[in-house]
């Protein structure tokens, strides 16, 4: 590939990258369901209640629970999603990382995205901040090779 112009490098380079994008696009729209990891990531980013859709019951002083419990719906939206007046407010991001082991960074900027669109739970949210990564790094591996 060293007898290859530069003007066709980038042609072969963003050709690829739209492939990529395209197949990317794909697999997301048709996701149907969500991993508890996934759930887990909006509710550390936007939950005010609590770090966990149930409570503790290993910890100290805490009652033990049923698993089997329902959960009502409307409990699980306000824990995947940011309520109207808690947009941008970061400070229950920070006390549910203080209780985790993930850099914040993500959740931080996830709870950004998902601050736009209040009470609106949507998988492009998490996608748009994997889209954007995808693209940089694959321009990043290209500018170092």
């Amino acid at each position: 590939m060293n007898n290859l112009k530069p003007k066709t490098l980038f042609i072969f380079f963003f050709m690829l990258l739209f492939l990529q994008l395209a197949l990317l696009l794909f697999y997301m729209y048709n996701k149907a369901s969500y991993t508890p990891d996934e759930i887990l990531s909006y509710g550390l980013s936007n939950s005010t209640k609590s770090l966990f859709l149930y409570p503790h019951p290993w910890k100290r002083n805490q009652k033990s629970t049923n698993f089997n419990d329902w959960i009502p719906g409307r409990t699980i939206e306000e824990y995947v999603t940011v309520q109207e007046n808690e947009r941008f407010s970061y400070k229950n991001t920070w006390q549910n990382q203080e209780q985790d082991t993930h850099p914040p960074l993500y959740y931080l900027i996830l709870h950004t995205i998902c601050s736009f669109f209040p009470e609106t739970f949507s998988k492009w949210q998490g996608f748009s901040i994997n889209i954007l990564c995808f693209v940089l790094t694959q321009i990043l591996l290209f500018t170092i090779g």
